[in-house]
Formats: structure tokens, sequence, C-alpha cells
């Protein structure tokens, strides 16, 4: 085995690479204090907690222009996880806000997705929160991967995860912590389905693996799940604001959020799934039968043209 000097290394992983890295365009780390361009140098410290534990938080948010949609919701919801797992920041609002920019500056892009990371930071190999040097931030830049037009025309397949949705506490929290996510969407891909739909309690409904789930009832009305017992998206809770609009022609009778059961999937008018890379997408297959008509139903196409609209 050959013990590697530093030049040797250095080539070594610049030699090595994936298909998706291209996509890879700008990285800021506390650990350097700086941002790197090259993808073979996008990496983090292999005794950060963030890595061997999944002691991290995380936010993905999508930009345009320079404009990242909803900052304010995602960097809010981003504090509230950071505190439930008493994580420290080590930057202020506006220092976070600086990084975020000038990052996507750099990258050259003018639309794509922003990863925001906190983790517990670089330290032991323990378990244990206090065995680290501090907090680090790691800000990935990429590009956008959009929906193929065909999904969006035709809607998507939706599937009953075996996996249990995760207990309400941790749900709420995104935590790096991804393991049940990354074991639906094995799933999906398994089961040849664009997503799967997790049950808490064997019985509600509650969220996809990156994704949340929203429908129309037999009376029309906008429904989600109960936000204490999944992570309440911002691209989903955006939508429902922007339903009010719905209300007023007549599209839907109201919006609400309540305990939804395998019953109300089954019977509902439309089913769509939102979130940030995705918007808001129809379901027109759940377990291999039609939804509605089996095309996008009016609601889907409008929360999706609402969505667009406000990203401009």
């Amino acid at each position: 085995m050959e013990i590697l000097n530093e030049r040797q290394w250095l080539e070594r992983l610049k030699a090595q690479s994936h298909s998706s890295r291209q996509s890879y365009k700008a990285m800021y780390s506390t650990w350097w204090d700086g941002i790197v361009t090259d993808p073979a140098l996008m990496l983090l410290p292999i005794d950060d907690h963030q890595v061997h534990r999944g002691d991290a938080i995380f936010e993905a948010m999508k930009f345009a222009e320079g404009r990242v949609y909803l900052q304010a919701e995602h960097l809010e919801r981003f504090n509230r996880s950071a505190k439930a797992l008493s994580l420290t920041n080590p930057f202020s609002t506006e220092k976070m806000n600086s990084v975020l920019h000038e990052t996507i500056k750099v990258s050259a892009l003018t639309q794509g997705i922003v990863r925001l990371f906190l983790s517990r930071g670089p330290g032991t190999f323990s378990p244990s929160p206090y065995d680290t040097v501090g907090s680090q931030i790691y800000l990935v830049v990429t590009e956008l991967k959009p929906m193929s037009q065909e999904k969006i025309e035709k809607g998507v397949s939706l599937k009953i995860s075996k996996i249990p949705a995760k207990d309400s506490w941790q749900a709420q929290i995104k935590s790096c912590n991804y393991l049940p996510n990354v074991l639906m969407k094995k799933e999906a891909v398994d089961w040849g389905v664009d997503f799967t739909l997790a049950l808490k309690d064997g019985r509600y409904l509650a969220e996809g693996s990156t994704e949340n789930m929203i429908l129309v009832d037999r009376e029309g009305f906008l429904l989600r799940p109960k936000a204490s017992g999944i992570l309440a998206g911002t691209t989903m809770l955006r939508a429902f604001e922007l339903a009010s609009s719905l209300e007023k022609q007549g599209l839907i009778k109201g919006r609400a959020e309540k305990d939804l059961e395998l019953s109300d999937l089954t019977s509902a008018k439309e089913i769509m799934m939102a979130g940030t890379t995705l918007d808001v997408l129809a379901v027109t297959q759940l377990e291999g039968k039609s939804v509605g008509s089996g095309h996008p139903g009016p609601v889907a196409k409008a929360l999706r043209d609402l969505i667009l609209k406000d990203q401009k």
C-alpha cells in the first residue's frame, strides 16, 4: 500500500470525479474561511460530527438572479433546528447573508440551489457533542436540475412507504440524520415510482423523503398533514398562503391542517407533492391507480403557477 505525500494526494484527489460534480459551482467553509470553485476541494473533515454522527442541520434553498426564494423562512427554520439541537451558529444574521450571497455570486449561476449546513464541528469520533472544536458552516452552490416537462404535464406516481415516519420531535428538525428518508427514496427507485409517502403510527399521512404531500378532498378543501408531525416545508406553507386566491376563485372551498388518514388519500380529488426543487407537482397515480381523471387537476395546475409567479 502506497503512502502518499501531499502532492500525490492532491493529484489523486483531483483525478477522482463523477458526472454530478460538474454541477457543483462554489463552496464556502468556516474551516478554511474562504470559497473554492474546484469540486475536488469541496470536502469536510472526516472527524466532523456531521460526517460520522449526522450531528448537523441543513437547508436547501432555490435562487434566481441573485435572490434566494423564501430566504427568511428557510433561515428561520434553520435557526429553530439549530436551537433544538443546541448547535451554536458562529455567524450573525448579517454575516450569514453576506456569505450566502457572495458564494452565490462566485458560482456565476443565474439560478440554482444553495445548500447550507451547520455542523457540530471536527473533534473526536465520540458521540459527545462536547468533543469538538466548535460548530462549522458549510455552504454549497449547485446547478438546479429541473423536473422533466413530462412529469409536470402528466403528473407523478406515489406509493405508501413501508418505512415509518420519524417521531414528531425529530421530524420537525431538519437534521442530517436522513436514514429513513434515504430508505424511502430507495423504495421509490426500487418500486419504479416517483415518490413514497410515510405513515405516522401506521395510520396518519406524514411526508415524502424530501417533499410534502397536500390534497383536495371530496368536498373541495385543500388539506395538509398537521405541522406538528412533519417537517413543514417552506414551499408547502407558501402554497397554502397563496391558495387564498383559489378560494376567491371558487377552485377550493377552504384550507385546513388536520390528521389525515389513508382513506383521505384514496378518496382525494387531487393529490400534490410540494418541495423546494419540484415546486408543486400533481400526483396522478396512487398505488398504480389513477387519481381523479388520471391527469393533473385544476388546483395542482393553479398552485404550481402561483408558486412559479411568486418566485419571480
